[in-house]
């Protein structure tokens, strides 16, 4: 924002797939958990940030890359939050997709067993 000059342009950020990157396998992704947390951090310390949630999307096979159907999903969760962000998502349209497009995040769920969300300390 501030390199472009126009510091109040709204921002949608997306959590990383933690939940299936092999944090303790792979030294490459041994600090994934604590990047998360930061991207939620600087997302929740901004009016004009929105962060996407990673939850349930899956990865490719390759435990690095989102599925095509997932980075599909998270397309739209990045649309939702920009609506929402930009006071766009009025009445019939948030009762319709709302709580679809509002999954838990990761950095807050601590479901994953490799991932505690970003209360405490991460595993890895």
């Amino acid at each position: 924002r501030e390199a472009s000059g126009e510091l109040d342009v709204p921002v949608v950020l997306g959590e990383l797939g933690v939940h299936f990157l092999d944090q303790v396998g792979d030294p490459r992704f041994r600090h994934a958990a604590r990047v998360n947390c930061a991207i939620a951090e600087v997302a929740a310390g901004d009016a004009r940030a929105a962060l996407a949630s990673a939850h349930g999307l899956a990865h490719k096979g390759d435990r690095l890359h989102f599925s095509s159907s997932a980075a599909d999903e998270l397309g739209r969760r990045y649309a939702w939050k920009w609506l929402r962000l930009t006071g766009r998502a009025h009445g019939s349209l948030r009762l319709l997709l709302g709580s679809s497009l509002e999954p838990p995040l990761l950095s807050e769920s601590g479901r994953d067993q490799a991932f505690d969300g970003c209360r405490g300390e991460n595993v890895p």
